[in-house]
C-alpha cells in the first residue's frame, strides 16, 4: 500500500507540527512526523485532542493502529479529501483497513468512501478469472476486527466479501487456492458463515458441492485444560479401585424424610426362646409361615440378643411392613388392638 507522505511537508513559516507515534498489533511503534494539528481539528477532533506536548515541548499525538499505512489514509484523506493516490492502494485490503480506522476515530465521510471503495472493488473482481491477491488477508482481518455481532449490525462489508466468495468460488476457483483453504481452515467463523450463506442461497451457486467438500476446519476449544483443574481434581478416582463411585451414581436424600431407615431383626435359632409381647392373637395367618406382631407407632421395638426379650426401642415406626418367614409352630395370644396398631414381621 502506498506511503507516499509527501502530502505532510509544511510550510516554511509553519512551525505548528507534531509527531503521531503509531503503536502497532506487534508492540513496534512508528513514528509520522509534520503533522499539523490545525488542519485536522475540525474534521477529527479525536486524533485532534490525541497531541499533547511531550519532550522538549514538541507536540505528539500517541495512537494505536492496526498498521501504519492505515494510519496514514487517515492523514491522507484529512490533508487532501481522498485517500486513493494510486492503482496500488486500490485494493480490498487497503479499503477494509481504511474503514476501520475511520471508525476507530469517527470520521464518517472516511468510512463511506472506504465502505463505497470496498463495495466497487469487490463488483470488479468479480470480472476477472482470479481473486484478488489480497483476498485471504482481507478475510483475515475483517474477521478479527469487522465481525462482531455489533459490528455486523453497523456494516455489510463481511457480508460483502461473503457474497463475493460464494458468488465466483467456481469461477475463480477458490477451492484450489492454498491461501484460501488455509483461511477456511483457520477461521471456523469464516467457513461457517459461507455454508450458512449457501444453504440460505438453495446452494444455487456454481461450486457450492465442492464448498461443503473443503477440508474442516480446525476445531476451536471449549475451554483451556488449566480452566478446568478443579473439575479434574474433584471428579479424580483411581480406575483400578473397583470399589469406587462416580457421583452420579449417588442419590440425593430427602432431608425432611425422617422415617426411613435400616433395622435389623433378631431371630434366634431357637424358636421356643423368642417372646413376643402378651396378648397377642392366633390367627390363620399362621398357616402361611408369618405373625402378626403388635408394635406401637410411637416407637418400634427390638429383642435383646442376650434373653431374647422385647425391648422398646427409639428409632420411629417403619415406613412398610416387613414380611419374614417364621416357624409355623409359634403361639401367641393376646387381646386385638386397633388396625394401625400392628404389622407384618
Amino acid at each position: 500500500m502506498d506511503d507516499d507522505l509527501a502530502f505532510l511537508i509544511p510550510d516554511a513559516f509553519d512551525s505548528d507540527t507534531g509527531t503521531v507515534i503509531v503503536l502497532l498489533p506487534d508492540n513496534s511503534v512508528s513514528h509520522i512526523y509534520n503533522v499539523n494539528p490545525s488542519i485536522i481539528k475540525e474534521q477529527c477532533p479525536l486524533l485532534y485532542h490525541a497531541f499533547e506536548l511531550g519532550a522538549y515541548n514538541f507536540s505528539q499525538a500517541n495512537i494505536e493502529a492496526t498498521s501504519r499505512a492505515a494510519v496514514v489514509s487517515l492523514l491522507r484523506f484529512l490533508y487532501t479529501g481522498s485517500y486513493i493516490t494510486t492503482a496500488g492502494s486500490d485494493t480490498l485490503l487497503h479499503h477494509a483497513v481504511t474503514f476501520k480506522i475511520a471508525q476507530d476515530f469517527d470520521v464518517p465521510a472516511l468510512q463511506v468512501a472506504a465502505y463505497a471503495n470496498f463495495n466497487n472493488k469487490t463488483e470488479l473482481s468479480s470480472c476477472y478469472a482470479t481473486p484478488p491477491a489480497d483476498l485471504s488477508e482481507t478475510i483475515r482481518f475483517l474477521y478479527e476486527h469487522l465481525a462482531s455481532h455489533q459490528a455486523r449490525l453497523e456494516h455489510t462489508l463481511v457480508d460483502t466479501l461473503l457474497h463475493y466468495c460464494l458468488s465466483i468460488f467456481a469461477y475463480q476457483q477458490l477451492g484450489h487456492s492454498e491461501s484460501f483453504r488455509q483461511a477456511v481452515y483457520d477461521i471456523p467463523a469464516f467457513y461457517k458463515d459461507l455454508c450458512r450463506l449457501s444453504m440460505e442461497r438453495n446452494f444455487q451457486d456454481d461450486g457450492a458441492s465442492e464448498l461443503l467438500q473443503l477440508p474442516a476446519p480446525k476445531t476451536i476449544p471449549e475451554f483451556k485444560l488449566d480452566e478446568c483443574n478443579h473439575i479434574i481434581h474433584d471428579f479424580w478416582q483411581d480406575p483400578e479401585d473397583d470399589n469406587a463411585m462416580l457421583i452420579d451414581d449417588v442419590e440425593p436424600t430427602n432431608a425432611n424424610d425422617n422415617n426411613h431407615f435400616a433395622a435389623l431383626v433378631h431371630r434366634p435359632k431357637n424358636s421356643t426362646d423368642m417372646a413376643f409381647l402378651p396378648d397377642s392373637p392366633s390367627s390363620a395367618e399362621e398357616d402361611y409361615g408369618f405373625t402378626l406382631v403388635h408394635r406401637p407407632k410411637s416407637h418400634g421395638h427390638g429383642f435383646d440378643d442376650t434373653t431374647g426379650a422385647v425391648y422398646e426401642s427409639d428409632m420411629s415406626t417403619m415406613t412398610s411392613p416387613e414380611l419374614l418367614a417364621a416357624p409355623s409352630d409359634l403361639d401367641a395370644d393376646g387381646d386385638t388392638d386397633t388396625e394401625d396398631s400392628w404389622s407384618l414381621v
